[in-house]
This record gives structure tokens, C-alpha cells and sequence, in this order.
């Protein structure tokens, strides 16, 4: 009972949330939040390499089951996000940078976990994982 009862609230704060969402996201783009700015070296996956294109890069990783999902904050320099749905509670994801810079991470999806995604509780980098989609994509160094 308390498990529908939860279900139906977090549909409930998603429904609301959603057409305003955006605006939220773009302001705190403008505003240059310094917080998200702080563990990019962190999440640093690779670089992409340069006889591949962007548009080819998103192609490839929807073919892995990635995509755009509108709540991903926009980091300063970001270009797109993806992310790829996890056991139904987290997700890989990626974000990729106009220098080509790829960073992700495996988190718990913002839909069901809003407070932990927020406060970034349960991350983990995972980079093995993400390089199982992009090895022949990515470049540890900038070449």
C-alpha cells in the first residue's frame, strides 16, 4: 500500500514538474551553478575520437538503448546528454562536451530516487561499463 501510495506521488510531482522543467534546467544553465561543475574530472570517460562525429556518436549509442531524457541538467559547454535505463531504478549517463569531452556516471534515475539524484548520494563512475559501449569511440587522452 505505501509502495502505490509513493508510486503515485512521484507520478504525480513528474507531471507537475515537467512543463516547467525545462525553464528551471536553462536557469541554472545561465546561472552557471558552480556545484555541477566540480567532479567533471571525476566522470571523465574519453575523448571522442576525431574521425567520428557527434551526430554518429549519438546514433551509435542509441543503438546500445541511450537516450535524450529532458530533466538532465545542461552543464556549462554541454552540447547533449544521454542516458540508458538501468534495472529500472538507475542509469548510465553520459554527457558530451563542445571540446568532444565525454563524462558519465551510473546514478539512480531522477523519477524514482528524485532526493538521492539531487544530492548525488548514490553516484558511481563505472567506467568499465561505459567503456563496454564506446571503446572504439573514445580516446583516454585528447589527441
Amino acid at each position: 500500500m505505501v509502495r502505490v501510495i509513493k508510486k503515485g506521488i512521484g507520478k504525480s510531482f513528474w507531471l507537475i514538474a515537467a512543463p516547467v522543467w525545462p525553464i528551471f534546467r536553462m536557469c541554472m544553465g545561465r546561472w552557471r551553478i558552480p556545484w555541477r561543475e566540480k567532479d567533471k574530472d571525476k566522470k571523465h570517460l574519453g575523448w571522442l575520437k576525431q574521425d567520428k562525429t557527434p551526430k554518429e556518436f549519438i546514433k551509435h549509442m542509441r543503438n546500445h538503448g541511450f537516450k535524450r531524457h529532458f530533466i538532465a541538467y545542461k552543464d556549462v559547454e554541454e552540447l547533449f546528454s544521454l542516458r540508458k535505463i538501468h534495472m529500472e531504478r538507475f542509469q548510465y549517463h553520459i554527457r558530451f562536451y563542445r571540446n568532444r569531452r565525454i563524462t558519465g556516471h551510473y546514478e539512480p534515475r531522477p523519477e524514482k530516487h528524485p532526493i538521492k539524484h539531487l544530492r548525488e548520494t548514490s553516484i558511481e563512475l563505472r567506467k568499465e561499463d561505459f567503456m563496454v559501449f564506446m571503446r572504439d569511440w573514445v580516446l583516454e587522452a585528447k589527441d
